[in-house]
């Protein structure tokens, strides 16, 4: 498919060389390979329970409360763990993720233009929050932020199939990935796009489960996986930065159960309405107005909901991350307030300091504001001499591109 999309005309002059990047990305996992922070302690029992009774058996009595694709890695390299031991492997497992979530951001700046995409890749690695929540935390989110970062290209190149068959391999992966729904959504309703297409994601879910089915796990449990960890905790946040953490520490020691409710039925309407207000820039946006977009649109659920754990704005870090790569004097801002915002609820889960993750929300709500504003502000700018191009299935309709 030839792709029309936003030229690099200019390099980003301050990304560093690749292999400059690259050694210090791999010293600091080095330094960091002893880090047994997070959840790895029960990540290493489930490996263990794999290695102990066999992977057939493991997965058909269900044992663990993350979905069947992280279970399946574990599975993989179940068999080494008498060769190196459970810590290498549960680390292998984490490091593939975020090496696998670079090159996806890699093809997702190619998508956008950028010839400089290897060295923007290997500073990627680099990212404070990012990088902690695979090398310190121990998580598996790199693999579910690998499938929305290629929906996200495969919606920029108007690949609207393999968008939602992305989305739908990243929910399966955990329901977090779930929160890009309103985008992906928007997308499809602002472009027509067929509902076959949108048969897709929830096909790419089912398919990603069937091997655990076939051995024995109830499909009700796997469906329901994630959900039964809301009654895990009573907090209205935990260590999320958002409105719920500053609620929560202004009024400490109350039982907030029964704002759950109203929260959600907050949390949806408020994701309909940036439905509605987003199509009208994603029918005709360029590349940069719809990571843009998506950004945003990253940033609702997790802000309005309760609940929520830190690593639930780890799509967000993504794209700020994404943006400042492709203009850093348009979005350094915003991608500075993410960054301090998801970092610093990181520290809170690490210290159990939740002062961190107060100031954390603070950062995060202005980081919205400041997101929110700038669509109508770049759309109002028409007096640009360089426009941007438009985009791909502009180009194949010969419709007219909006500012920005």
């Amino acid at each position: 498919m030839t792709v029309d999309v936003d030229k690099d005309e200019n390099p980003q002059r301050w990304l560093p060389p690749s292999y400059i990047s690259m050694g210090l990305f791999i010293f600091l996992v080095w330094l960091n390979y002893n880090t047994d922070a997070g959840d790895f302690a029960e990540f290493q029992s489930w490996l263990v329970h794999i290695a102990d009774v066999g992977p057939h058996y493991a997965l058909g009595h269900p044992f663990s409360g993350y979905s069947p694709p992280y279970i399946y890695a574990l599975t993989i390299v179940s068999p080494a763990i008498g060769w190196v031991g459970s810590k290498a492997l549960i680390k292998l497992v984490s490091y593939i993720g975020y090496i696998m979530l670079a090159f996806a951001v890699r093809h997702l700046l190619i998508v956008a233009g950028r010839r400089d995409a290897n060295r923007a890749a290997a500073l990627f690695l680099l990212v404070p929050s990012l990088f902690a929540n695979f090398a310190i935390m121990n998580q598996c989110d790199a693999f579910w932020g690998a499938g929305i970062v290629m929906a996200t290209a495969a919606a920029i190149r108007g690949a609207h199939g393999r968008m939602f068959f992305w989305f739908g391999l990243a929910v399966a992966f955990k329901l977090q990935a779930a929160f890009a729904g309103p985008c992906i959504l928007a997308v499809a309703l602002a472009r027509s796009v067929p509902v076959r297409w949108w048969l897709l994601a929830p096909a790419a879910t089912t398919l990603a489960y069937v091997p655990a089915w076939l051995t024995g796990w109830p499909m009700i449990d796997l469906l329901f996986v994630y959900f039964r960890q809301t009654g895990f905790f009573s907090n209205l946040s935990l260590n999320a930065p958002n409105i719920w953490m500053i609620v929560q520490w202004d009024f400490p020691g109350r039982s907030w159960d029964w704002l759950t409710m109203p929260a959600t039925v907050a949390a949806i309407l408020a994701c309909l309405i940036f439905m509605i207000w987003s199509m009208r820039y994603l029918r005709h946006a360029n590349t940069q107005m719809t990571l843009l977009i998506f950004l945003i649109g990253f940033m609702i659920p997790p802000s309005i909901l309760p609940r929520m754990h830190e690593r639930y704005f780890f799509a967000v870090d993504i794209m700020a991350i994404v943006l400042s790569i492709l203009d850093i004097k348009k979005y350094w801002k915003v991608t500075t307030l993410v960054q301090i915002g998801t970092t610093l609820s990181i520290i809170a889960h690490l210290t159990q300091l939740a002062i961190f993750s107060t100031v954390g929300a603070y950062a995060m709500l202005a980081a919205i504001w400041l997101a929110m504003r700038m669509p109508k502000a770049i759309t109002g700018n028409c007096k640009d001499p360089h426009p941007p191009s438009p985009a791909p299935w502009q180009a194949r309709s010969a419709r007219p591109a909006r500012c920005g």
